[in-house]
């Protein structure tokens, strides 16, 4: 979160109009679909959540294991994604890298 409201005050852009840079992009799996940034990760719910409020602020949402599921959430709706109802944690998708010489 800091490293993200540092690059939007160096821009001096707010979330909405904000671009990440490509080390910002790479470092923390945002994905590019269709000329919009997607932060990708998991959450974990509670009985007030309501998948439809991530469809509301343009996401997509996973189906459930338990209480756990995968969420796509533009960049631009990722402040107010943070403020649903519902969601008692957020965990953000990392990477995966092969390691080929084990």
């Amino acid at each position: 979160m800091l490293e993200l409201q540092n690059e939007m005050k160096a821009q001096k852009k707010g979330i909405k109009q904000f671009l990440p840079s490509a080390e910002l992009a790479d470092k923390y799996n945002l994905q590019k679909i269709k000329g919009i940034y997607y932060v990708q990760g998991f959450i974990k719910t509670n009985r007030d959540f309501k998948p439809e409020q991530i469809k509301t602020i343009g996401g997509y949402c996973g189906r459930p294991a338990g209480d756990i599921r995968t969420v796509q959430v533009p960049l631009k709706s990722f402040y107010v994604f943070l403020e649903q109802k519902g969601i008692t944690y957020f965990q953000i998708a990392e990477k995966v890298s092969i390691d080929r010489n084990k």
